[in-house]
């Protein structure tokens, strides 16, 4: 496909953090609010960082929910990794993103619903190279579909392109699977979350992207027909 977009979310897509995000998230708060957080993203109207963020300051501590408020949370969350921290890549991760962004015609992007400097350091830990590639956070918008729009915008612009004949979200929760079908793009699943994500109508999962053949023809089948899940 001519012009295809392929965008992927970080935690549980490209690397293996959602175990140590949690926790920093949980702990973050318990520290900086003395409240336990409820880390089934799936709880929250957004599941991004900010948008989580700004809902639990405004509606369950009855707080102000301004940048300097959300500011201080993410600040407080990036204090507790740790220097030494080692993640690891979900197989096959870099290859692909190497590969894609190799082939003519097809733009890469990452769009997270991490806050930025949190993101930034996961991907350290995880010694993903993603410099080059535009990025968009939850700094770009609460939601995940406006997430991936910024995201688009800023890979248009790279391209230099009003926009994208295609584009396929890769994705490990149900709100991925969620903002895919609210934009009416393509998905594609992966990691250990499958079993639901089969569940909720994804036809297309991969455990991971360690057969490079497979997950391309997995994504650019995903593109064909956007809104396919």
């Amino acid at each position: 496909m001519p012009n295809l977009l392929v965008i992927f979310d970080i935690d549980g897509t490209l690397i293996r953090s959602t175990h140590i995000d949690n926790r920093m998230i949980a702990d973050a708060w318990a520290d900086l609010h003395d409240h336990a957080i409820d880390t089934d993203w799936s709880r929250y109207r957004t599941s991004t960082d900010r948008g989580i963020a700004r809902e639990i300051l405004a509606e369950r501590l009855n707080r102000p929910a301004d940048d300097t408020a959300i500011d201080a949370i993410e600040q407080a969350i990036a204090e507790r990794f740790p220097p030494d921290l080692r993640l690891d890549q979900t197989p096959g991760a870099a290859r692909l993103l190497a590969t894609l962004r190799a082939l003519p015609g097809v733009g890469v992007a990452i769009a997270s619903g991490s806050f930025p400097r949190t993101a930034a350091l996961k991907l350290g830990a995880a010694r993903l190279h993603v410099d080059q590639v535009p990025k968009a956070f939850s700094d770009a918008h609460d939601d995940r579909a406006g997430i991936i729009e910024a995201a688009t915008s800023l890979a248009c612009a790279e391209h230099a392109l009003p926009a994208f004949d295609g584009r396929v979200y890769v994705g490990d929760g149900l709100w991925d699977l969620d903002a895919a079908r609210r934009l009416g793009i393509g998905f594609v699943g992966v990691g250990d979350g499958i079993g639901p994500l089969r569940a909720a109508g994804a036809t297309r999962v991969l455990p991971d992207f360690e057969d490079l053949e497979q997950a391309l023809n997995t994504l650019f089948t995903a593109a064909l027909v956007e809104g396919a899940a």
